[in-house]
């Protein structure tokens, strides 16, 4: 895989050579590589200018002051992700982050896949009514419902996933005003999976979950 994308990279699409590099970090993550693991959906994010140019680092960090300050119902407000290939590794590393310690990092991906997620939702219902809509995350998902092309890409893209670990990183990091208020959603809105479970459990005793991965 890696000598073939190296090989062939001037021949290859963008969403090609993407979705090789998902495929090598799937491998690295199920033969415990976590170090090239890590550099391969670093790769993949690096493709999210927003997101890696350093001209945009205040408005990154104004993003993550937002989230702790005033909730995940503002920062829906006032912030749009709008790259999806690289949606799926910030996911994979928010979720990666907080399992070996690294809150921050792990906020700042998860707000991205997360923002990235929500985005092409509101895009989908501005596109039937240029009019349209919202006042919180709850008001979201309470449109989702009414939609089932909508509410099986929230489930597919795994936002329940994310808004879990986005709390937990939260919570971690010494924000648990913001953590509580997201694994609340979860609980009212996920199916009743493995994600509502544990926010159910993290609302009645919130922890910190050791690390269990060795840092890169």
């Amino acid at each position: 895989y890696s000598r073939a994308l190296a090989n062939g990279q001037q021949f290859l699409i963008p969403n090609q050579s993407v979705e090789i590099l998902y495929d090598l970090a799937r491998i690295y993550r199920n033969t415990n590589s976590y170090g090239k693991y890590e550099v391969t959906l670093k790769k993949i994010v690096a493709g999210d200018t927003f997101f890696s140019s350093p001209q945009d680092d205040a408005t990154r960090q104004a993003m993550l002051r937002v989230l702790r300050t005033h909730g995940l119902n503002k920062l829906l407000l006032l912030y749009r992700i709008h790259d999806k290939m690289a949606r799926r590794a910030h996911s994979e590393l928010g979720a990666f982050y907080y399992e070996n310690g690294r809150y921050h990092d792990a906020i700042l991906n998860l707000v991205f896949s997360t923002l990235s997620t929500f985005t092409t939702v509101m895009g989908r219902f501005e596109d039937k009514n240029p009019d349209w809509q919202f006042a919180t995350a709850g008001d979201l998902f309470a449109q989702a419902k009414g939609d089932a092309a909508v509410s099986q890409y929230l489930i597919d893209a795994g936002i329940f996933k994310d808004l879990y670990y986005l709390a937990d990183s939260l919570y971690a990091d010494g924000e648990p005003d913001p953590a509580s208020a997201i694994w609340k959603l979860v609980t009212q809105w996920s199916p009743h999976d493995n994600w509502y479970r544990l926010s159910v459990q993290q609302l009645r005793n919130p922890t910190i979950a050791p690390v269990t991965i060795p840092g890169s």
